[in-house]
Formats: structure tokens, sequence, C-alpha cells
């Protein structure tokens, strides 16, 4: 709630979606911590490497839709990563999200996963960076509706 209300005083009230590059980081922590934190009764360090690996992929799948609101964005004055820098920075950064996410899960799990699992995990990957790699501010409400947010059942 209090992201998009107005309650910092200063000149004039501000939102915390007026901070520049806070939307994603609030964004994929309080998604990621919901499904990864709140569930579970104690931190471990199992939990924290789950928790980087997820918070790392949902970053990657929601970096999107900042390309997705580009042009909204612009004219509001919000500054995200596609307003200032570029739409191409920004899939690139997706990217590298998605890469650090498979590298955690690969290195971070080899015995824990059969051939054909490991297998799948790459495909998903491969498939997520497919999709990251074809988003633009062109595409429709329903490639990012249904393929972005698709790739969330990709991962596990």
């Amino acid at each position: 709630l209090s992201y998009s209300i107005p309650w910092m005083r200063g000149v004039h009230y501000r939102r915390l979606r007026d901070i520049p590059f806070l939307k994603l980081f609030i964004v994929v922590t309080v998604l990621t911590s919901t499904v990864v934190l709140l569930p579970s009764p104690h931190i471990t360090t199992e939990l924290v490497w789950i928790y980087v690996r997820a918070w790392c992929f949902v970053a990657a799948i929601t970096l999107p839709f900042d390309i997705r609101d580009r042009e909204f964005d612009t004219t509001q004055g919000l500054r995200t990563f596609p307003t200032e820098f570029s739409e191409a920075t920004a899939r690139k950064l997706s990217l590298a999200f998605l890469g650090i996410s498979a590298i955690i899960t690969l290195i971070h799990y080899p015995n824990a996963m059969s051939l054909t699992e490991t297998i799948s995990l790459v495909l998903s990957f491969l498939t997520t960076g497919v999709v990251i790699s074809q988003c633009t501010s062109k595409k429709s409400e329903m490639f990012y509706g249904y393929i972005v947010e698709g790739c969330l059942l990709l991962w596990r």
C-alpha cells in the first residue's frame, strides 16, 4: 500500500515508487520472501541459498515487466532500468540474474539431481532466457501475461 500512496515528506510528498530503481527490488523481495521465507520455520544456510536463487530468478522474470511498462513509466517520470538505460540493458541485466540463478542451482545441487532433472532444469533456464531475450515494449499484454509469467511454471 505504501508503494503507491504518497507518504514521504520532502519538498512534496513522495511515493516509494518515485525512488529510482526501487520498484524492482520491492516486488522481487516481497514475492520471494512470501514464497521462500514465510513457510519456513527456521533460517538455515540451505534456505539462504534457496532464497538467493529464487530472488535472482524472480528478478529475471520481473525486469521484463519494466520493459513492457517503459512508455508508461517514462510519462509518469518513474526511473526504472529500461527508462534510465535501455530495453537492451534491462534484458542483459535480466539474463544476468537468470544466469546467477542457474549457476547457483547447478553448483549447489550437483548430486541432488538425476541426469533427467538436470537436463530439464537446463532446458527450463534456456527457454526462460529465450523468452527474456524477446521482450520489448512493443510486445502484447498476452505475451507478458502468459509467456513471461508462464516461465515461473518452468522454475523449481
